[in-house]
């Protein structure tokens, strides 16, 4: 989208009906002025959901995305190493942590989903995202993806219970 917050010619375009999912919405990748300080982001996700919800035709609310492999793709968010380096120390408690902490990052920031882990199983380096692979182990590939999710959904489930009983 050429306008990063909604313009009364957003209803004239494509997503007059909606739309399902914006993916990497305002991650300061190119830069704008709404992604820090992380307050104005949360603000800006808002009026864009708000958008979407109460101006379109189906009311819909939108999926908000961002790639998670490394950790959240946004300015100042935790960069951790590729996920092969992580892949051979085959600690699943530092492999739950980091989902964690991506987790944590994404509910922060607005984003609903997360591109995280990438469960392919690398059984040839020559392949150009072979560093995203955990292993070429099926097992240990399983084992620590398995722990990446989790540790993405506890963070965002006990944030969930934590709302309710405020």
């Amino acid at each position: 989208m050429k306008d990063q917050l909604p313009k009364k010619n957003w209803l004239e375009q494509v997503w007059v009906d909606g739309i399902g999912n914006i993916n990497e919405h305002l991650n300061r990748i190119p830069k704008n002025d709404y992604s820090l300080p992380y307050s104005n982001h949360a603000k800006a996700i808002n009026e864009v959901q708000r958008f979407f919800v109460e101006q379109t035709r189906l009311g819909i609310p939108v999926d908000f995305s961002n790639e998670g492999i490394r950790g959240l793709k946004h300015e100042k968010t935790t960069f951790f190493p590729p996920q092969i380096g992580v892949g051979s120390t085959w600690n699943k408690q530092l492999v739950y942590d980091i989902g964690r902490i991506t987790g944590t990052e994404a509910k922060v920031l607005g984003y609903t989903n997360v591109y995280s882990p990438i469960l392919y199983v690398c059984r040839d380096p020559r392949w150009g995202r072979s560093c995203e692979s955990y292993s070429e182990s099926p097992y240990l590939a399983g084992m620590l993806g398995k722990q990446q999710v989790k540790g993405i959904q506890d963070y965002v489930h006990r944030s969930i219970l934590v709302l309710r009983h405020i």
